[in-house]
């Protein structure tokens, strides 16, 4: 009776042992990853665009193009943005974008646009290689601003780790040397 006993322990361990789910892969949260209410983030093409931006982080995502409207804000006006990101192999992290823009003459309070990807609906972690991803945010310009244009800063970072994904194309984007681009500049009325 004593061997049976430990014979069903043993069982009931191994069974248990079975059940405890470990996480998921990056990987597998991509394959599950349900893309179909996406139309407007995942493109099929490069869109034509105002302004190539060409710059590539941790040789995974290259912020492709970017476009903006209105082409010339007043203070006071939302300014929409289009990021365009290929993205080149799939990154294991998460990333959010960091948005910077700034006065160019650096007399105005920057403006912070630090946000999740496609408005947090497509994590980075869960694109896939060779996508194309629109994603789309909007700012105001402070209705006291009266610089003539706004330089428009971004890159990736890992909320909590102070931890910026490196630019690895340094050579042929304009940068801060803080894996920072200038993704466009915005001239003001």
């Amino acid at each position: 009776m004593r061997t049976e006993t430990l014979v069903g322990a043993a069982v009931a361990m191994v069974t248990c042992a079975a059940c405890i789910e470990r996480p998921s892969s990056a990987r597998e949260v991509r394959l599950k990853f349900d893309r179909s209410r996406l139309a407007e983030v995942l493109l099929r093409e490069m869109p034509p665009s105002q302004k190539r931006a060409a710059a590539i982080f941790g040789d995974s995502v290259e912020l492709a193009t970017v476009d903006y409207s209105p082409p010339r804000p007043h203070p006071g006006d939302a300014v929409t943005v289009d990021f365009y990101f290929r993205v080149l192999d799939e990154s294991e992290e998460d990333y959010k974008v960091f948005v910077h823009i700034d006065d160019r003459g650096g007399r105005a309070e920057r403006i912070n646009g630090d946000h999740w990807p496609a408005g947090g609906r497509y994590p980075v972690k869960s694109w896939r290689k060779g996508e194309i991803i629109r994603d789309r945010w909007t700012f105001t310009v402070p209705g006291y601003y009266n610089g003539d244009a706004l330089d428009v800063w971004t890159g990736f970072y890992q909320p909590g780790k102070d931890d910026r994904w490196p630019l690895t194309n340094r050579t042929e984007v304009q940068h801060d040397g803080q894996n920072r681009i200038l993704a466009l500049t915005i001239p003001m009325r």
